[in-house]
């Protein structure tokens, strides 16, 4: 994950796609640690670490309050940073994850995993799914999006996109499926 970092930290540093090394975002996250401004806490047979951030640091950026992580959730955390760090590296703009979009958004919206603004001032809502869901489900947070987004980017595994694209033929109209743009998540190389 300290490839998605070093995108991260470039695009916030007006480098777009050119990364940093792996020496030096090693040395960043150090200087966090040292600061009590993150931890490394290992994942599970997946090899590094996960980056972290404490309260501390949530408290001096005016984040939410980071959560522990829970490892069935984590894939889909990975996977979603990943992307964020795709668009603000290759698109530029700026990313609002769900984390803060829930701290601003009644109680009960289906929350998409990200929005995408880029420079032109477009609001992309972004949801990654890596798992299917029930017909129902599809339906609900589709509806949710199409009514209050006028693009939605859906980052879907290899294993989810056949039963999602025949769920969006069945039931979306035309028009609707024109509003969505579907990628691979392993294509594009933001799996985790």
């Amino acid at each position: 994950c300290l490839d998605d970092l070093a995108s991260l930290l470039a695009a916030f540093a007006g480098r777009g796609s050119n990364t940093l090394g792996a020496r030096t975002t090693r040395d960043v996250v150090a200087r966090w640690r040292t600061l009590g401004l993150a931890t490394v806490e290992p994942y599970p047979g997946q090899g590094p670490g996960v980056v972290l951030p404490t309260a501390r640091a949530a408290a001096i950026t005016h984040q939410a309050r980071p959560k522990p992580p829970s490892w069935t959730d984590t894939p889909h955390t990975l996977t979603t940073a990943a992307v964020a760090a795709r668009y603000l590296s290759h698109g530029g703009g700026s990313w609002t994850a769900e984390t803060m979009l829930r701290a601003t958004l009644p109680k009960g919206e289906h929350l998409p995993d990200g929005l995408w603004r880029p420079p032109s001032g477009a609001v992309v809502a972004v949801e990654v799914e890596r798992n299917g869901k029930a017909s129902d489900r599809w339906a609900g947070i589709a509806a949710h999006l199409l009514a209050h987004y006028a693009s939605t980017h859906y980052w879907l595994s290899e294993g989810t996109r056949p039963a999602w694209e025949r769920w969006a033929e069945s039931n979306l109209t035309p028009a609707d499926r024109a509003r969505l743009r579907v990628y691979s998540i392993e294509a594009q190389g933001v799996a985790r």
